[in-house]
């Protein structure tokens, strides 16, 4: 009799033992399984940002009259358009920082070698005659420095259209470049005005432009 006793003792140990370990493992198992899935969103949204930005550089893109879907002309994209679409005689289009002179190499910051430009039409249509001009801009640090960067005209081309879609212009970079390691010391952003002429036809449109290395 006392022998049944104890093996139902134990049986009744054995259980809340179990029933103890369910109950902490299981919110650690949820726990866990909350954190993984945390981490994956965090890590899956900084791949999509790291994957824009090297598409679509932080860099400004003025247009004081038509602002709208000037992005797409530096996203990589050339199914993505723009239009003008309000004409200011007198004034350019538009104007875009390209990209930086420099990359940084792990070690220090060594120059882009850039050949030209790259101008695409949008699809079934055809490039618009323009002018253009190539800046260096000052890549200065604002938070030092309360002034607006100077630019330095590198390169000026105009292009007649001839109904062509893609457009290769070699451009004339004077400025000698070298490398850097006190950023942003002798380092610039590629910046490019545009302006096109009035009228336009219906089947002039910018899809993409893009430096050449």
């Amino acid at each position: 009799m006392a022998r049944k006793k104890e093996v139902e003792l134990f049986a009744r140990i054995e259980i809340n033992l179990e029933f103890m370990n369910a109950r902490i493992l299981i919110p650690v198992c949820i726990w866990a399984i909350l954190i993984a899935v945390g981490n994956y969103q965090i890590i899956s949204s900084t791949n999509k940002k790291i994957e824009q930005y090297h598409n679509a550089p932080p860099f400004r893109i003025d247009s004081v009259h038509h602002a709208k879907n000037l992005n797409h002309l530096v996203d990589s994209r050339p199914e993505t358009e723009w239009e003008r679409a309000v004409f200011r005689k007198g004034e350019p289009d538009f104007t875009i920082e390209m990209k930086l002179t420099h990359f940084y190499d792990g070690v220090s910051f060594v120059p882009f070698r850039i050949k030209g430009i790259e101008w695409r039409a949008c699809q079934g249509k055809t490039l618009p005659p323009f002018t253009a001009k190539l800046f260096l801009r000052e890549s200065i640090n604002v938070d030092k420095e309360l002034r607006l960067p100077i630019d330095k005209l590198e390169d000026s081309f105009s292009f007649d259209g001839a109904g062509k879609k893609i457009h290769s212009q070699a451009i004339n970079i004077k400025t000698k470049f070298i490398s850097q390691t006190d950023y942003p010391t002798g380092i610039y952003i590629y910046t490019l005005e545009v302006t096109l002429p009035n009228p336009l036809s219906p089947n002039d449109c910018f899809a993409e432009i893009k430096l050449t290395e």
